[in-house]
C-alpha cells in the first residue's frame, strides 16, 4: 500500500498547462499592439486552438479587442472546471454571472425566526 494512513495533501502544487502559457502570451501580446491585429498573438492562439478545430486568420478580427475576446473565449473553453473563469472575468471588470440555485429562507425558518429576520 503506497500511503497506509491516506493521501496528506500538505503541500501546495500549482499545475501550470502550456496551453495557459500560450494563452497568457498571445493575451499579453494583443493587447499590447493597440488597434491592430498581432500575427504572434493570432499564431498562438492558433496553437492551442488549431490542435481540436479550425484556426483562426487575420481576416476573422476586426480589432485587437476582437482578438483579444477570442483569446478569452478560449481560456474559457480549454480550462473548463478548472477554475479560471471567475479570475479571467474580475481581471478584466466583467460581472459574475447570477446564482440561480441560491434558494429563499425556508418557510418553517422564517415562521421560527421571522420576528428577528425579514425575507428580502
Amino acid at each position: 500500500m503506497q500511503f497506509p494512513t491516506g493521501p496528506v495533501h500538505k503541500d501546495f502544487v500549482p499545475v501550470l498547462r502550456y496551453a495557459e502559457v500560450l494563452l497568457n502570451l498571445a493575451e499579453a501580446k494583443a493587447r499590447l499592439a493597440g488597434a491592430s491585429v498581432d500575427a504572434s498573438a493570432l499564431a498562438l492562439l492558433n496553437a492551442v486552438r488549431g490542435r481540436s478545430t479550425t484556426a483562426y486568420t487575420a481576416a476573422d478580427f476586426a480589432n485587437s479587442t476582437a482578438l483579444v475576446n477570442a483569446i478569452l473565449t478560449e481560456r474559457r473553453i480549454e480550462f473548463l472546471g478548472e477554475g479560471f473563469r471567475s479570475i479571467d472575468l474580475q481581471r478584466n471588470n466583467l460581472p459574475l454571472p447570477a446564482k440561480a440555485n441560491i434558494a429563499a429562507i425556508p418557510t418553517l425558518q422564517l415562521l421560527i425566526f421571522g420576528k428577528f429576520h425579514k425575507q428580502k
